[in-house]
């Protein structure tokens, strides 16, 4: 039937989304960091 996923290929999909979010997780857990960091030397410069 055409109308039909096969798991298979639905359970493909969702693994390659997975993969998708975990690097985007990633990517944004870095983006934090350096921010972070960032908002550090920032506020340490105005001390001296």
């Amino acid at each position: 039937d055409e109308r039909r996923i096969d798991m298979v290929d639905a359970n493909g999909v969702l693994t390659v989304a997975l993969q998708a979010l975990v690097r985007r997780i990633a990517a944004l857990e870095a983006e934090v960091a350096a921010l972070r960091s960032l908002r550090s030397r920032e506020g340490s410069e105005g001390d001296g």
